[in-house]
């Protein structure tokens, strides 16, 4: 059974590689600000999740009011295919049942350079009870929108802008909140 706790200091490097490894560049923000946030704000957390004493992913979330937002969630590439991320996802579940749960993903695009981690990742967060919402982000003028899904409850636009106003990453604040086309 996974254990979270506040990412250990001895294991900050690991879990900075579990990140930078699985998310594209342009997606990430400075790893010191995700931590910054969760020793900032009570309502952040920058957690590893541990299989024994083993850092075996990565998560940053955001709780606020009725929902808890999913910025990044990672298992490590020697731990992937074990059932860790359906782990992960299933405690963030209970332990803050009966909160709606959000996240966002790349949508799928046949040309992309990263197409089939694309479908990967939408597939894998739909086999674990999430619905694509009538939403989608765009975090910067210019930049592709992206898919946001969600757990539970559909979250409206005007709780949507309030929960990303109020997160303590602003690195992470979208520019617009679009409705589906």
């Amino acid at each position: 059974m996974l254990q979270e706790t506040p990412i250990l200091a001895k294991d900050t490097d690991a879990a900075k590689a579990i990140y930078e490894q699985s998310f594209p560049v342009e997606e990430q923000i400075p790893f010191q600000s995700i931590c910054k946030a969760a020793k900032a704000d009570a309502n952040f957390f920058a957690s590893g999740f541990y299989d024994d004493k083993e850092l075996v992913g990565f998560s940053a979330y955001y709780v606020y009011n009725k929902v808890v937002y999913v910025l990044y969630l990672a298992v490590s590439s020697n731990s992937q295919k074990k059932g860790y991320g359906t782990e992960i996802l299933s405690h963030i579940k209970e332990k803050y049942a009966p909160k709606s749960i959000a996240l966002d993903v790349e949508p799928i695009d046949d040309l992309a350079d990263n197409a089939a981690q694309r479908i990967r990742r939408k597939a894998f967060y739909v086999k674990n009870g999430f619905k694509e919402s009538t939403f989608c982000l765009r975090y910067s003028e210019g930049n592709e929108l992206f898919d946001l899904l969600y757990y539970g409850d559909m979250l409206g636009k005007e709780e949507l802008h309030e929960l990303f106003t109020n997160c303590p990453v602003k690195e992470f604040m979208p520019g617009a909140i679009l409705d589906r086309a």
